[in-house]
């Protein structure tokens, strides 16, 4: 049966009972009322919403803690460096005996990535020091100096037998704006000298 309003009307009869009629509105099962139960479909919606913001929370908590070892980082490759010039270095040779009263000779071998010889310098031990060092002079745009290499000899007589620290240095310097700058490297050694006879 129709109503006036257009709204269909149910009528159950059977042997059970009377219920109360039903109203067909003629609208879904999702258009129920907002006051009423939850509608399915939104509930699944709103479900799904939720899951969704979830996991997201997850995952980026997960990348910024570093949760996961499965997650590859890749940390920003270190910056090289050009390798500079080798620093000033010394080596010295020492007889295998050295007897008072009779001179000594030391070889004294120096490398130095860049930069002028510019001399030596020795405390024997027993009060007496030498030096040969000079001031470095630089023409205003001078080219870079190539790496240098030498060898020169030192002599020198204890007058004494002893155990002699002896301090052997030697300098470079290199132009840079129109100065000199200096570079210095010593070796420190431990020399026995003999009794003569």
């Amino acid at each position: 049966m129709r109503t006036r309003e257009g709204h269909h009307l149910e009528v159950v009869s059977d042997s059970r009972p009377p219920t109360a009629p039903t109203v067909d509105t003629g609208a879904g099962p999702d258009d129920a009322d907002p006051a009423g139960p939850p509608r399915p479909r939104l509930a699944l919606a709103v479900g799904l919403a939720v899951a969704l913001v979830l996991a997201s929370a997850a995952s980026l908590a997960m990348v910024l803690t570093g949760g996961d070892d499965d997650v590859v980082r890749s940390d920003p490759p270190a910056a090289v460096q050009p390798a500079g010039p080798a620093a000033l270095g010394i080596a010295v040779d020492v007889p295998a005996s050295v007897v008072a009263g009779e001179p000594a000779q030391l070889t004294v071998s120096w490398t130095d990535g860049t930069g002028i010889f510019s001399g030596s310098s020795e405390d024997w031990g027993d009060a007496v020091a030498t030096s040969s060092r000079k001031q470095g002079r630089c023409e205003p745009g001078a080219p870079a100096e190539p790496a240098a290499a030498g060898t020169y000899h030192l002599l020198h007589t204890w007058s004494e037998p002893g155990t002699y620290a002896v301090v052997v240095g030697v300098a470079t310097y290199t132009c840079a704006d129109g100065s000199a700058v200096e570079e210095e490297a010593s070796k420190t050694l431990t020399i026995e000298v003999r009794p003569a006879g």
